[in-house]
């Protein structure tokens, strides 16, 4: 335990590892289903993400009973895997002259990984504007003793943002983040999605997806021995060429994940024989499905169109389950939203340590993270 400081009426406990907090007393008040603020799911993610300098882990309480869960976590932050092509390109050029150009100590209110869910449960609504002012004074705390730099409250949605308004009274600046694809699923089977698409969309899907009978598509939640060097290379062709880039897993997020009974996943592999060429791991949150961290073979793609049926076989296995909804996330928004995706929208908070630069936050960050096109597509007969 770092703290356990009383403010006004509220008190909290910091602590710098899931390890060190009582499992029982962490969940106590999550909603069931609540999967990325579960105690398991934090402590494979602690393990098992790559290039993060320390967690923190707050609980406080209202005359000793809980209100609010919430994580931090630091990380020297490259810009470059933050932002957009265009941005990517200045942040070269400035790197020509100074190669530490846009590396910088960072402190997030969030999760460790690519989630786009934010990591503040409060219990008691009553309490948010108090939970709010005290957290602002904690993280604020945390970042000079991090001696960060840039402080980021990540993943609000429209909704969200009507609770937290606090925030922006504590000169943190909202500002857009990328937004996500989601799908809602209105179709009792995946045949009546393909026949509910207009004939230019439905018979080139069709087209390719006759080519699945070359392939072998296993859906599991079993721990498989499939999880070895191939398995992580596919994850990292993905990862590493992606536009924007957070986080990065090591091979045992993905055995602990599907090996933990606690946590309702699944994983999804696309096989040429004996040769794998894709895999995506599914999240089942609530009524959705939450697909997370794919993995294919690029130069393999074109040949067996593997992104296309790991994303479409997503899509067939929730209508059968009878899900409500699936977040799709952050990347590829043309193929998605060609599939039956909507844009929804994501925001951050962010608060500059310098006050000379503070002013200009939402002008500096607007062309770091340009918006991303809505595309429309007359995808489906009326």
């Amino acid at each position: 335990m770092c703290d356990n400081i009383k403010s006004n009426k509220l008190s909290y406990k910091i602590f710098s590892s899931i390890n060190s907090i009582n499992e029982e007393e962490w969940n106590f008040e999550l909603e069931l289903g609540d999967f990325y603020m579960n105690y398991d799911f934090l402590n494979i993610t602690e393990k098992t993400t790559i290039g993060i300098d320390s967690y923190y882990y707050i609980m406080m309480y209202n005359e000793g009973v809980k209100i609010a869960n919430i994580v931090l976590f630091s990380v020297e932050l490259d810009f470059y895997n933050l932002v957009g092509n265009s941005a990517k390109k200045i942040i070269s050029r400035f790197r020509k002259i100074s190669k530490n150009s846009f590396f910088l100590k960072t402190l997030f209110c969030g999760l460790p990984i690519s989630t786009v869910d934010n990591s503040i449960r409060i219990y008691k609504k009553e309490y948010t504007n108090e939970i709010l002012e005290l957290l602002d004074q904690i993280v604020k705390k945390v970042a000079n003793k991090e001696n960060a730099k840039i402080i980021f409250y990540k993943d609000f949605s429209n909704t969200e943002i009507e609770h937290f308004a606090l925030l922006e009274e504590k000169s943190n600046t909202l500002i857009s983040g990328l937004p996500s694809n989601n799908i809602t699923i209105k179709w009792k089977t995946f045949e009546e999605y393909v026949n509910s698409l207009n004939k230019r969309y439905r018979n080139p899907l069709k087209k390719i997806l006759k080519k699945r009978e070359e392939l072998t598509i296993i859906v599991t939640d079993e721990d498989l021995a499939v999880f070895d060097s191939k398995f992580y290379d596919l994850y990292n062709q993905v990862n590493s060429s992606s536009e924007f880039q957070l986080e990065k897993l090591s091979l045992n997020f993905f055995k602990d994940i599907i090996a933990n009974k606690n946590l309702s996943t699944k994983l999804i592999l696309i096989k040429k024989d004996d040769l794998l060429l894709g895999h995506v791991s599914i999240i089942e949150k609530n009524e959705s499905f939450v697909p997370l961290f794919l993995g294919y073979d690029k130069a393999l793609n074109k040949d067996y169109d593997v992104y296309f049926n790991l994303v479409y076989k997503i899509l067939e296995v929730a209508i059968e389950e009878k899900k409500k909804y699936i977040k799709f996330g952050q990347t590829a928004d043309y193929f998605k939203q060609k599939m039956g995706c909507y844009s929804t929208s994501v925001w951050w908070y962010i608060y500059i340590s310098s006050p000379f630069l503070r002013p200009f936050t939402r002008y500096i960050f607007a062309k770091l993270f340009p918006p991303i096109e809505d595309y429309k597509f007359e995808l489906f007969k009326n």
